[in-house]
């Protein structure tokens, strides 16, 4: 009887650490997405959120903001989502100067359809949010 306390404890504790050391391996970043407010003509969204990126390239991350309509006396539309998805890391030179960061996902349980972030890359409207109603705003994201 002892003898299987121990190896339900021992297999309890080996989960445990496994869990542990993934949760562990995880790197932690601070995204932040705006457009600059002098652009009128653009559906637009400003973010900030924090990514947790593990090591088979797959992020998960929560994150708020505001999306705006283009036009003069577009109102905005806060914004709060949970989402996760795939990361994929395109190498300095091969599309730009520098490294680009790109994540893709569907978020969970919102009214966003589509995410797609590109960190680094030189175009000023790179990411992407679509929202349930079928309209897409633009940004620039940062991941630090």
């Amino acid at each position: 009887m002892k003898r299987n306390i121990k190896m339900k404890y021992l297999k309890c504790l080996t989960i445990l650490l496994v869990s542990l050391s993934s949760i562990a391996q995880a790197e932690v970043y601070e995204v932040s997405c705006s457009v600059d407010s002098k652009m009128k003509r653009i559906n637009k969204f400003d973010l900030v959120g924090e990514l947790h990126i593990d090591v088979e390239s797959k992020f998960s991350g929560f994150f708020s903001g505001v999306v705006r309509r283009q036009g003069e006396n577009s109102r905005e539309e806060s914004i709060y989502f949970e989402a996760s998805g795939q990361i994929k890391v395109i190498p300095a030179g091969e599309i730009a100067k520098n490294q680009i960061v790109y994540l893709s996902s569907v978020p969970k349980d919102s009214n966003i359809t589509r995410l797609t972030m590109a960190s680094g890359h030189p175009n000023q409207f790179s990411s992407a949010l679509t929202l349930g109603d079928g309209f897409t705003y633009k940004s620039k994201c940062v991941l630090e």
